[in-house]
């Protein structure tokens, strides 16, 4: 949720997990046992949630501290409990990530060695990796040994997989099945992102985006004799499909950083739309800024002016200019305080957010009131005349200037030429606004918790304590498609 922007949601969820938390730190399962398998996956979200809520550093080394007591106490056996479902022990692997975050973030050496100490005693017990594991479970392990630094052993397992993939992106269920597990494969998709197997990963999502139910969620399984939550709506399948779909905005972006171009033309219509905004002596950001080509620019023509560059891609940044500073981030959660910049602006960047309404509203918050805020980039009537990547969303002109008018006056928009065309044949949108001066009022993240994070104060979480129940717009955030859609519409 905070990844995709909904830290408002995300702040929700963290009250909610403080709530409901035992006296020991732990948290129990649907049958009220205190599971550490459980514990661990509330440990993420409250990890997460530091510098959200103020509660979340205190519940999350109770957490901590109830999953290392049971590594100490019960070694191997600290995740067993009789439970009337059966599941594999190589998923409580998943446990010992969250584990060493915590102990990086709260100074506990002792928590990364009880989790290396369960490692190898897994290990060395050769019980890993049955090949008549649900891929769901399986996921878990091996999405564990990867970010425990064993993507040498992870790798022979997602071979075997590749090797198991069909045609449509579909991998089985569990051993020679025929239907499909979803939060396996999208799991699976996960781990073939983290491991650079890029191609493998896109057609697992090409295959769960092809089966995406009209609400935008995902039954637990499909095809012939699936038994795994066939006919339920299930959020894990959800929530690892947007894990996911995020690794693979970033792998395309890693893997053509070479085609990003470094240089444009003054007299481009875009870079006119943005140099008519720039002031002197002001600070500017470009967000999704790529190599910086327009920055170069700004600078140019403008020496006294601070000019910054935020994008996901480190490879992207390491091509800005020496004018510009480059800051590592996503346009839905930027790191930088409210009112900080007299100019913002993104061009073809907000095309490639899974969450147009967050973006938009991190773009207003970050500028300072009387500042400006101007977006170019494709619009919808002309989806369809180039060839984009699946998750690539194309805004509607009145779309998007009614997002703009939640914080700004003097909204306007018109058509502007690009590349080598001298007049606007339409594709290209520039949107202007002005930012009220006085603007809704934004509550600053809480700093002490950030500090936790090695963020410190420009930690940006505007996050109400009062915040509603989360409105249809926000819930639906979390979708790559839009209500009722597919991925293969136009206006997904």
């Amino acid at each position: 949720m905070i990844r995709y922007g909904e830290t408002e949601l995300a702040a929700r969820c963290v009250r909610w997990l403080a709530q409901v938390q035992q006296p020991d730190g732990s948290y129990l399962s649907p049958e009220g046992l205190p599971l550490v398998f459980d514990t661990a996956q509330a440990l993420r979200g409250l990890l997460a949630g530091i510098g959200l809520e103020k509660q979340a550093p205190g519940c999350a080394r109770r957490a901590a501290e109830y999953i290392h007591g049971e590594l100490l106490e019960n070694g191997s056996e600290a995740f067993a409990k009789r439970l009337w479902y059966r599941i594999p022990e190589g998923v409580d692997l998943y446990v010992l990530p969250a584990l060493n975050r915590a102990g990086e973030v709260f100074r506990r050496p002792e928590y990364a060695r009880a989790a290396g100490h369960y490692l190898e005693d897994y290990l060395s017990a050769q019980r890993a990796f049955r090949p008549d594991v649900l891929t769901h479970f399986l996921g878990y392990e091996v999405e564990a040994l990867i970010d425990l630094g064993r993507s040498d052993i992870a790798a022979r397992v997602l071979a075997r997989l590749r090797k198991e993939q069909r045609p449509d992106g579909s991998v089985p269920g569990v051993g020679g099945a025929s239907w499909v597990c979803t939060p396996g494969l999208a799991q699976l998709a996960v781990c073939w992102y983290k491991t650079g197997q890029w191609s493998a990963a896109d057609r697992a999502l090409e295959w769960l985006e092809a089966h995406q139910e009209r609400s935008g969620g995902f039954l637990g399984s499909y095809g012939e004799k699936a038994w795994y939550f066939p006919d339920a709506e299930i959020p894990w399948a959800a929530k690892f499909y947007l894990d996911a779909n995020l690794l693979r905005i970033r792998a395309f972006f890693d893997r053509t950083t070479l085609v990003i171009p470094r240089a444009i033309y003054e007299s481009d219509g875009r870079v006119q739309a943005v140099l008519s905004s720039v002031k002197p002596r002001t600070r500017v950001l470009d967000v999704g800024c790529g190599k910086g080509r327009y920055l170069r620019v700004v600078g140019r023509t403008n020496p006294d002016v601070d000019c910054v560059g935020l994008d996901a891609c480190d490879r992207a940044l390491e091509q800005l200019p020496q004018s510009a500073s480059p800051v590592r981030g996503s346009m839905e959660l930027m790191p930088y305080p409210a009112e900080t910049f007299d100019l913002t602006f993104a061009v073809e960047a907000i095309e490639h957010s899974s969450n147009l309404p967050a973006a938009m509203r991190e773009i207003l918050r970050v500028t300072r009131p009387g500042g400006t805020v101007v977006v170019i980039d494709k619009q919808q009537a002309h989806w369809g005349s180039l060839d984009c990547p699946p998750w690539e969303y194309w805004p509607d002109p009145e779309e998007l200037a009614q997002l703009l008018r939640r914080e700004c006056d003097d909204v306007q928009f018109q058509t502007v030429s690009y590349d080598d065309r001298p007049e606007a044949d339409g594709l290209m949108i520039a949107w202007k606004g002005r930012k009220r001066m006085q603007p809704n009022s934004q509550v600053e993240p809480d700093t002490e918790s950030a500090h936790a994070l090695g963020h410190g104060s420009e930690f940006p979480l505007p996050v109400s304590p009062s915040s509603p129940l989360p409105s249809p717009l926000q819930l639906h955030a979390f979708r790559a498609t839009k209500e009722g859609r597919r991925p293969s519409d136009p206006t997904v």
